[in-house]
């Protein structure tokens, strides 16, 4: 099934099961990712367009929030081997804290960008 522009606007402007407007809804999914994502996309049944902005923060926000801590606790295990395992994990925890930072600020364009 397609949506057209027309139908779209209207999910904008109907209130959902929360009682928000769709654009109030699907800011509220943004504000703190990915728990307000995963709130907001358990307690809306009957806006799709506040559901979509939901699980796109949460699929988004949330899937990098899985990487990291998956990374992480990789770094700390490798760092637990004697001598190679820590050379290894300064090297990499370097590496990751240069791609961290870049990702981040790639995150935050998106997270102010999908707000609007």
């Amino acid at each position: 099934m397609t949506t057209t522009s027309e139908e779209l606007r209207d999910w904008v402007d109907k209130e959902g099961s929360l009682n928000l407007k769709g654009n109030i809804g699907g800011l509220i999914a943004y504000v703190f990712p990915p728990i307000s994502s995963l709130i907001v996309f358990l307690l809306e049944k009957e806006n799709p367009y506040i559901r979509f902005h939901a699980a796109q923060g949460l699929v988004l926000f949330g899937g990098f929030t899985v990487l990291y801590i998956a990374i992480s606790i990789l770094l700390t295990l490798f760092g637990l081997i004697p001598v190679i395992g820590t050379i290894f994990s300064v090297i990499v925890g370097i590496l990751f804290s240069l791609l961290g930072t870049l990702l981040g600020l790639v995150l935050f364009i998106l997270w102010i960008y999908l707000m609007y």
